[in-house]
């Protein structure tokens, strides 16, 4: 599902949090823009994604370049090498 959110070479996406429901659960009633960026995990590169959003529907826009949101999915990436592959 990564693929269908950032797009298939996509690394992020920000802007309006549509369809977001499966990030973020209870809560996505409350998001209105989301930052998602594409994370490369472990040696066989798992499909994962870092997922932040906003209740403010301009807390995200395209324009904005998502080098801070793309600088903790490295801190996440580099972290979860130390985690038990399950």
């Amino acid at each position: 599902a990564v693929d269908e959110r950032v797009g298939p070479q996509g690394l992020s996406r920000l802007g309006p949090a549509i369809g977001d429901e499966e990030l973020f659960g209870e809560a996505a009633g409350r998001v209105k823009s989301a930052a998602l960026v594409r994370l490369a995990l472990w040696p066989e590169a798992r499909p994962a994604l870092v997922a932040c959003g906003s209740p403010e529907p301009d807390g995200f826009v395209p324009e904005m370049g998502a080098e801070l949101v793309a600088f903790v999915a490295r801190v996440v990436e580099r972290t979860a090498e130390r985690w038990p592959v399950l």
